[in-house]
């Protein structure tokens, strides 16, 4: 990993630090939550990095499981286009496909595309992710120690 000091930060770091975020910081996770579903979850979540979407090659960056039953998939971006499979599948549609399976099965799901302000505005495909999150609406629960990493990959 390239430190946010030498001026460029990947995906996959950042991924490890909302990875982290998820799974360590409570306050952090309830508030994503809520962000995403308007409501507040207390129930401690499974929180994987990297899952196979459903009926599709590509993977979710990030998947949050409640034990009530809600599912929130992530994808996390920083300035890369979406990729496309083989097939000709997009990240946007392989997100829209897996939850849409989840959902005929009875669970809710959501799909989110998290990343800067300035990606989310100049993507002609962000409204394909049922919510969009800023890593700028983030910065107060995120902690000190991930807020250089965060600030550089915003800019």
């Amino acid at each position: 990993m390239i430190s946010p000091s030498e001026g460029r930060v990947y995906e996959r770091d950042t991924d490890a630090a909302f990875l982290r975020l998820f799974r360590d910081n409570s306050s952090f996770a309830k508030s994503f939550i809520r962000t995403v579903t308007g409501r507040s979850v207390d129930d401690a979540a499974l929180v994987e990095g990297q899952r196979r979407h459903v009926g599709s090659t590509g993977s979710i960056d990030i998947s949050i499981r409640y034990p009530c039953g809600l599912l929130v998939l992530i994808e996390n971006k920083i300035d890369a286009g979406y990729s496309v499979t083989l097939d000709g599948h997009g990240q946007p549609q392989r997100y829209q496909r897996t939850v849409a399976t989840y959902r005929e099965r009875g669970v809710e799901a959501y799909s989110v595309l998290l990343a800067p302000e300035n990606y989310i505005k100049s993507s002609r495909l962000a409204d394909m992710f049922d919510r969009c999150v800023t890593y700028e609406s983030l910065r107060e629960e995120i902690s000190a120690a991930d807020a250089a990493l965060i600030e550089t990959a915003i800019r």
